[in-house]
């Protein structure tokens, strides 16, 4: 016995492309929405949930200062700032490397080293994942000592 199949409705076939063309339209306007469409004070506090935007979600130079208000940014809001640092030695007439790491969920701000004697030179002091790295050279005759120091802001 052979089934056969019957034609779609023309309501059907209307329906379809009603519901495509409604979600190509939606798609199209979102992506031609950007920031310069938005009035100002569009978006609001009230309106975003809690926690929906956070450090990690904001691209890299996307706010900028000028358009942060006077006292907007207070130390409340930020988080906490704290000092990591780490001592690690350097032989003699030798050149070491050796960082510290923030805390697991802060971010780097900045950081740097500093050697416990004159004939210790600072060769490289840089960011690196979360934490500060330093690179140091001693040219003195004894052991010496160098300091890495990274300050994490908690989030």
């Amino acid at each position: 016995m052979s089934r056969r199949r019957k034609a779609p409705s023309p309501a059907l076939i209307l329906a379809l492309i009603s519901l495509f063309v409604s979600i190509g339209g939606v798609g199209y306007a979102a992506s031609r929405i950007g920031t310069d469409d938005l009035k100002n004070g569009a978006v609001t506090k009230k309106k975003l949930h809690k926690m929906a935007v956070s450090a990690a979600k904001i691209k890299e130079q996307a706010v900028k200062t000028e358009k942060i208000a006077d006292a907007a940014v207070t130390s409340g809001k930020l988080g906490l700032i704290e000092t990591e640092s780490n001592v690690f030695p350097v032989a003699a007439n030798s050149e070491s490397t050796a960082g510290v790491q923030c805390t697991a969920g802060s971010k780097v701000l900045g950081g740097g080293a500093v050697g416990n004697n004159a004939g210790v030179v600072l060769r490289a002091s840089a960011p690196e994942l979360e934490g500060w790295l330093a690179t140091a050279k001693n040219n003195s005759a004894s052991a010496a000592t160098v300091t890495v120091i990274a300050l994490c802001l908690s989030g």
